[in-house]
């Protein structure tokens, strides 16, 4: 059985010999974590901010460079603070969601339905320039 290049919880950069699929989502030589080795050279990686991705090939990543103690606790204080502020909009997310079925009387939920409603209500607010509620229900659609 061969050498495997990185081991779970190994930092890796994204190569520029990665699909374009992976550059897109996190880009030519930004960092990710090592979660699982997949089988033969593949691992599922993690970026920073929690997204994991699967079946990662190990030519598409290279070794991280040594880090000292304090990049390193830096680092870690940079992937939970991007966990956060992930939970943060997951739960304005929910908590506009309750606003909904609690403004329309609705017993369950309807995502379409919801979206509808955040465009009407972002159209209602007359204090967005349209340049603004264009940019606000674009991030909607998206």
């Amino acid at each position: 059985m061969s050498q495997r290049k990185f081991e779970n919880g190994d930092f890796a950069f994204v190569n520029a010999k990665a699909p374009a699929y992976l550059i897109q989502e996190v880009g030519i030589g930004n960092k990710v974590k090592v979660v699982e080795k997949g089988y033969d050279s593949e691992y599922h990686i993690e970026t920073l901010s929690g997204k994991r991705i699967n079946y990662v090939k190990s030519n598409c990543l290279d070794k991280a460079p040594a880090m000292s103690s304090k990049e390193l606790l830096q680092s870690e204080i940079d992937a939970q603070q991007a966990i956060v502020e992930a939970a943060q909009d997951k739960i304005v997310t929910l908590e506009a969601k309750i606003r909904f079925l609690e403004e329309t009387g609705q017993e369950s939920f309807n995502e379409n339905e919801f979206k509808a409603f955040q465009v009407l209500t972002i159209i209602e607010k007359g204090e967005l320039s349209k340049l603004e509620q264009a940019q606000a229900i674009a991030k909607l659609v998206n």
